[in-house]
C-alpha cells in the first residue's frame, strides 16, 4: 500500500524495474570500460606510428600539429572533430552509395572504400 492511501503497490513490478535498471547500468559501465580501453590502445598505436614517422622522415611535431589543424578545418570548423563524409555516387551507376560497402547495392559493381570515411 502507498502511504496515506489504500492503493496496493505492485512490488514485484518495481523490483523487476529496479533489476532491469541495474542490469542496464552494468552493461553501460562495461561498454564504457571497453571503449576506454580501445581509445587507450588507439592512442598507443598512434604514438608509435608518429614516432616511426619522425624517425624515418624529416617531419616534426609542429608539422603534425599543423596537419591536424588543417584536417580539422576541412569542414570549416576548428572544433577538434571532422564532419561525416558526404554521400558519394557510385562511379558505375551514379546512385548514392551506402558507406562502408565494397559493392554498390544497386548495380553490384565493386567500389573503392575510403579509408577514413565517416
Amino acid at each position: 500500500m502507498i502511504f496515506g492511501t489504500s492503493l496496493p503497490v505492485n512490488t514485484t513490478a518495481a523490483r523487476l524495474d529496479a533489476s532491469d535498471a541495474r542490469t542496464t547500468a552494468r552493461e553501460a559501465k562495461t561498454e564504457v570500460e571497453q571503449l576506454s580501453a580501445s581509445v587507450e590502445r588507439l592512442m598507443l598505436l598512434t604514438e608509435a606510428l608518429w614516432q616511426l614517422v619522425k624517425e624515418r622522415t624529416e617531419c616534426t611535431d609542429d608539422d603534425l600539429i599543423q596537419r591536424i589543424h588543417d584536417i580539422d578545418l576541412e569542414d570549416g570548423k576548428l572544433d577538434g572533430r571532422k564532419s561525416k563524409t558526404p554521400p558519394r555516387p557510385c562511379p558505375h551507376c551514379q546512385r548514392i552509395l551506402s558507406k562502408h560497402r565494397a559493392l554498390c547495392l544497386f548495380c553490384g559493381k565493386p567500389v573503392d572504400l575510403l579509408p577514413f570515411e565517416r
